[in-house]
């Protein structure tokens, strides 16, 4: 119970608490492709372990036709999670990439699209 706090005071230090109430959201595609700009390309592998995306899941992705690895990355933890894939795990996963990698995550990228995210669901509801 303390440790989820400190968890929860060191997270709101490092981008703000604003999507604290919305930790529950289901992401949506659009969701995914926003949150996915904050992650630096070049990270992408370390990244994925953060998401409990295995070598196969890895690869996968990278083998595709895809241009944007890091939006593919997101969209298979979404899949492979359902409705445990919500906006505060996935955060929590980019903070915990970000505390081994730093530079992995681009934090006000990451607060901006967190805005964004929140305010389409507030402009939806």
């Amino acid at each position: 119970e303390f440790l989820l706090y400190l968890i929860k005071l060191v997270l709101d230090d490092w981008i703000g608490n604003e999507w604290q109430e919305h930790r529950y959201k289901q992401l949506q595609d659009n969701d995914i492709l926003l949150l996915s700009k904050a992650i630096h390309p070049e990270c992408f592998n370390s990244v994925a372990i953060h998401f409990n995306l295995n070598q196969m899941d890895v690869e996968e992705i990278q083998t595709g036709q895809q241009t944007d690895l890091c939006c593919q990355m997101l969209y298979k933890w979404k899949i492979k999670n359902g409705e445990e894939a919500t906006l505060g795990k996935l955060i929590q996963n980019l903070f915990s990439s970000w505390i081994s990698e730093n530079k992995s995550v681009e934090k006000e990228e990451l607060k901006s699209a967190i805005s964004q995210v929140v305010s389409n669901e507030e402009a939806a509801s």
